[in-house]
């Protein structure tokens, strides 16, 4: 059954002009609008009945004579979205890969060369769909756009009783794929390994047991286990992997073990992929309980949950045999449960459930798959994807690094600065500054001073110090971050330097620095510091290159002999501040001055502090 995704296309008059400097012109006469369909892959149900795979979000892009125009955000089976055509429109459709950020400068070249990775860790490559359709310019009967997979499946097979299979991996498989397909794959992609352990020896029918990017070299396909009870390791090659395809791998025996690659068409429209027959395997979803926010697909046998888990989730299955669960692979611990639930037999089969608990995620905790290994006449498994935390810390890429927005806390993703609900991080600095200042910490240290409570900083004096805070615990900064080295800091702006000023970085960056000065007083939680009446300021790296924004706080540093007040003899909270390096005991001085003609700046310039003095930390990405 064919699911279409209409999109009413209006067309524009002459081509656009070059991609920095785009223009429209309207026709003199109107053209009936064209319709463009888009075509789902479909998937065949336990029903043996043709089901649309449309993505339940999708992302359209328009070109005009190279340039990229704009782009939509779209659900493919609910919503539709005006296009403008001209005679060399180009449209693109992708679902369930990030092409990262297009601008009008932004070639189709550049966007054609644009690839999807494999996560580290991951069992297969990840699902995604992409088309094209060049639009006929004045075309009004319609036009049709096919949405493909972007991956290959690899299916094992074996029903030799004497072949027992505990793990299959697939290695020397693209770890990066090109979004839109081209002539050829992506040439130079590393590889990477994928590795299914079966739980109990497999024996039966494996459906979608790996997806996998195209390949123009081969991939080989490894089974572990026995055969005749001796030790197997049996390996098989594909010498060449499309996307749209499925290869199934057939394993038997005889007088040696032997295998067979077959290769077919993973269907699209109309054509039912009748290579892919979960039958009892598939879930049923009117027999299953789904809570909200949880997502079932019974064509793939996959579940997503999301990141603050579920309590009430259960999976059911139709068979002629009971379900039972073989094992739960890729869990490190009690994050998630399955308990069997006893199966119950109907005039259609044994109905098998399964309660699955998943806990919430901490914050700053990546997604991660686990997978139900389960056997009821045949081995099968259901992938389950749990989300990532929406609580990441957020980070920007300016002059050749990622920087952490905010400055660090303590080595506890917990404890770090998030966005607010709704909030940007021009917003957080300039609407609640207090909250982006973080902690303070002495040299070496990961024991943190807050600027806004009565923390005694002597408490922190028998701590044992470790230069240049490398070992693990006394680093002040959570895991996949460090804090920033001198190399990294001069990258991002000479020694010397007095803002305002721009320049260029090594890594090709044209930064502009500036003082900003908000409106207002500092307002803490401390009434000492109010009294004081200080003023919020930051240092803004602003790339002309690329718009990325860092914000440093001009928050104080404090020698370890002063008061609990950030400040140092004379020099206030908004008038000086030093950012500790990881280079030993050197630091990134930030001094406020008021230069000629009252224009508000700094001078930056490297420094020494004293070891027991607490000063903040920025960080950057491992």
């Amino acid at each position: 059954m064919k699911k279409a995704l209409y999109i009413c296309l209006p067309l524009i008059g002459a081509a656009l002009a070059a991609c920095e400097d785009s223009e429209t012109a309207m026709p003199e006469g109107a053209a009936d609008p064209s319709i463009l369909t888009i075509i789902a892959p479909t998937l065949t149900s336990a029903s043996g009945q043709g089901e649309s795979e449309m993505p339940a979000s999708a992302q359209i892009y328009e070109f005009v004579d190279g340039c990229f125009l704009r782009s939509h955000s779209i659900n493919p089976s609910e919503e539709s979205v005006t296009i403008s055509t001209t005679s060399t429109t180009k449209v693109y459709c992708v679902a369930g890969a990030e092409t990262g950020t297009l601008t009008a400068s932004t070639t189709l070249d550049d966007f054609l060369g644009r690839t999807i990775t494999s996560p580290d860790g991951a069992q297969s490559a990840p699902m995604f769909y992409a088309g094209a359709s060049q639009l006929a310019y004045g075309q009004a009967e319609g036009m049709e756009l096919e949405l493909k997979r972007g991956v290959a499946r690899i299916d094992l097979v074996c029903h030799d009783e004497r072949v027992k299979i505990s793990e299959v991996i697939v290695a020397d498989a693209p770890a990066a794929s090109l979004i839109i397909a081209a002539d050829a794959p992506l040439a130079d992609a590393p590889t990477v390994s994928y590795s299914r352990p079966l739980g109990d020896d497999f024996e039966g029918e494996l459906t979608q047991a790996f997806t996998i990017f195209e390949s123009a070299k081969p991939v080989t396909v490894r089974v572990k286990g026995t055969f005749d009870g001796d030790l197997m390791n049996f390996a098989t090659t594909i010498t060449k992997v499309s996307r749209g395809k499925v290869y199934t791998v057939t394993i038997s025996g005889g007088s040696e073990l032997k295998s067979e690659v077959e290769t077919a068409d993973w269907q699209t429209g109309d054509n039912v992929d009748a290579a892919l027959s979960y039958g009892a395997s598939a879930i049923r979803p009117d027999l299953s309980t789904i809570p909200d926010g949880v997502e079932v697909n019974a064509a793939e046998n996959s579940v997503t949950i999301p990141a603050l888990g579920t309590s009430d989730l259960s999976l059911a299955f139709l068979s002629k045999e009971p379900v039972e669960l073989a094992s739960l692979l890729g869990t490190t611990g009690d994050e998630i449960t399955c308990t069997p639930i006893d199966p119950v037999a109907t005039d259609s089969g044994y109905i098998s459930r399964f309660a699955i608990k998943v806990k919430a995620q901490p914050k700053c905790a990546a997604g991660y798959d686990v997978t139900m290994m389960l056997k009821g006449g045949a081995h099968f498994h259901v992938d389950i994807n749990v989300e990532a935390s929406p609580y990441q810390i957020a980070t920007v890429r300016i002059a050749g690094n990622d920087w952490m927005c905010f400055n660090a806390t303590s080595n506890d993703p917990e404890e770090q600065i998030y966005l607010m609900d709704g909030m940007t991080v021009d917003k957080m600095y300039n609407e609640h500054f207090t909250d982006c200042v973080g902690n303070y910490f002495q040299y070496g240290k990961p024991n943190p001073f807050s600027p806004w409570t009565s923390n005694d900083p002597t408490q922190f004096a028998d701590e044992a110090r470790n230069i240049p805070w490398r070992a693990n615990g006394k680093v002040p900064a959570p895991k996949g971050f460090h804090p920033a080295s001198l190399a990294e800091w001069t990258a991002l702006i000479p020694n010397n330097t007095t803002i305002p000023s721009s320049y260029m970085t090594p890594s090709g960056d044209s930064i502009k620095a500036t003082v900003v000065t908000l409106p207002g007083t500092l307002e803490t939680p401390s009434a000492a510091v109010n009294a004081r009446n200080f003023k919020m300021r930051y240092v803004l790296f602003e790339s002309i290159t690329t718009g990325a924004k860092l914000y440093v706080p001009i928050a104080g540093l404090k020698a370890n002999d002063t008061a609990e007040v950030p400040g140092m003899r004379g020099y206030n909270l908004d008038a000086r501040t030093a950012y500790w390096m990881s280079d030993d005991r050197m630091c990134w001085l930030i001094d406020f001055k008021t230069l000629p003609d009252d224009v508000e700046g700094a001078l930056l310039q490297q420094s020494r502090w004293n070891y027991d003095g607490f000063l903040p930390v920025r960080c950057v990405k491992d």
